[in-house]
């Protein structure tokens, strides 16, 4: 196991805190995603997502913790999910325990953030999009399979940066935007799941 010892020297893009123990927890980096043990005084590595890229978001399963799923961006403009089966089996070099979708609908784009619905451990949606120029509008897709397979949600033209389901009506669920699509709406909340979006402001 890729085992170092040293502090992280990198760019931290995202940060999470294992559901369960405390002294575990998660940080994305600009390639991999790195995971301590003990509280954050030793850190292991993932494989690398490649050196154009950084993990964006990350979600831990509650149901069953060993699965994570991580959002990766491309500095080009690219992107895509990710799910480790074994968050500690996937932190090897030498045998890959990390599965990456294609779940890109007809362009490619970055992906911001990522989230379990905590109702159902197989729902789970995915959005992205761009703000670096040249920007890239990105959309909110959906897996119902534990990410095996997905399909456009109501939510598209947009850069998706945040995602909200409510815990007590897991139904709705809110996205932050920041104006992605060309008009003044910085959120938008669902009451069906995704399906339909409007304005929330």
């Amino acid at each position: 196991m890729l085992f170092r010892s040293l502090l992280l020297k990198e760019v931290t893009r995202s940060v999470l805190f294992h559901p369960t123990e405390s002294q575990i927890f998660f940080a994305g980096l600009e390639d991999k995603l790195a995971m301590t043990l003990n509280g954050g005084e030793s850190w292991i590595y993932s494989i690398e997502f490649g050196n154009n890229n950084y993990v964006s978001d990350i979600a831990v399963d509650l149901t069953n913790t060993d699965t994570i799923f991580i959002a990766v961006a491309g500095f080009d403009n690219s992107g895509k999910i990710c799910k480790s089966r074994n968050d500690k089996e996937c932190f090897n070099d030498e045998d890959e325990k990390v599965i990456c979708f294609d779940c890109v609908l007809e362009k490619e784009f970055p992906f911001n953030v990522v989230v379990i619905d905590p109702s159902d451990n197989q729902h789970i949606f995915a959005g992205g999009g761009g703000f670096f120029d040249p920007t890239v509008s990105g959309e909110l897709l959906e897996s119902i399979d534990g990410g095996d397979n997905w399909a456009r949600t109501g939510l598209q033209n947009e850069i998706v940066n945040a995602l909200l389901i409510d815990p007590e009506d897991t139904n709705i669920i809110y996205a932050g935007v920041g104006y992605s699509g060309g008009t003044e709406i910085p959120l938008y909340k669902s009451i069906d799941s995704g399906d339909t979006w409007p304005p929330s402001y």
